[in-house]
Order: structure tokens, then C-alpha cells, then sequence
């Protein structure tokens, strides 16, 4: 009979537990941007049927466009979606929960290759027909 369990972490588990955050998280992000992207082409189906962009994400399921409003995986509510004056975004609020999907609006912004890369949040953004093939 066993008296005592080893209580001791494998060398190999010790050293993958700290990754498992990491994996978790970028698997969380891809995610993201699946459901991003479905929404996105449901908005762009949309506008090609109705020659004009989604009013909201309820507007794409009475359309017959999506099933339901893919949940932000980083707030467990549904997906955001923002007019702007030369299309639609779509987005999440991110690891922070705060973010507004306004990457984009700046042009300073993506001029800044370091705040480029410490950007960490998901949007996609669509382009008014008369805004597409410009040069950036």
C-alpha cells in the first residue's frame, strides 16, 4: 500500500504549464477573428443584395445573412459592428474590453510601425466600394 502520492510536477508539464496561458490566448484571438471575418462577409453579402450597409448585426439575422450574432469571445456578447464615413467595422472589444474598433481612423496610428505591433485588438474593417483599390 502507498502511503504517500508523489506530489511533484513532472519536469516536462512544469516547464509547458506557463505556455498554456499564451496558447490559450492566442487560440482565444483566432477565435476572434473567425467570427470577425463571418460577420464581415455576411455585411458585405448584405450590401451587395441591399446596396447599403447592415443598419446593425440584428438587421444580418432578420436578413437571413447569419444565424445568430457570433459572441465576442473576450466579452461573451455579441460581436460590434460601427459605421464609419467610408464603410463598416467589424470588432471586438478586446483583451482590455474597452476597445472602440478605431485602428484605422487614425492614419498617425498606422503610421507608428510600435504602436502597430503592440496593437492587440481584432477588427476588421470593409470599405465602401467608392473607398476600395486606393493607395494607402
Amino acid at each position: 500500500m502507498i502511503d504517500k502520492l508523489d506530489r511533484t510536477i513532472p519536469v516536462l508539464a512544469g516547464v509547458l504549464t506557463p505556455a498554456l496561458e499564451k496558447v490559450w490566448q492566442f487560440d482565444k484571438r483566432g477565435v476572434t477573428f473567425l467570427r470577425c471575418a463571418s460577420v464581415a462577409l455576411a455585411a458585405e453579402e448584405f450590401r451587395l443584395r441591399e446596396c447599403r450597409w447592415p443598419k446593425d448585426a440584428v438587421e444580418l439575422t432578420k436578413a437571413g445573412f447569419l444565424k445568430t450574432i457570433p459572441l465576442d469571445p473576450y466579452a461573451s456578447e455579441p460581436l460590434r459592428l460601427r459605421h464609419t464615413s467610408d464603410g463598416l467595422v467589424v470588432f471586438s472589444v478586446g483583451e482590455r474590453k474597452n476597445y472602440e474598433g478605431d485602428l484605422w481612423d487614425d492614419p498617425a496610428m498606422l503610421a507608428d510601425e510600435r504602436k502597430m505591433n503592440l496593437h492587440r485588438d481584432v477588427e476588421f474593417r470593409l470599405w465602401s466600394p467608392e473607398f476600395r483599390n486606393q493607395a494607402p
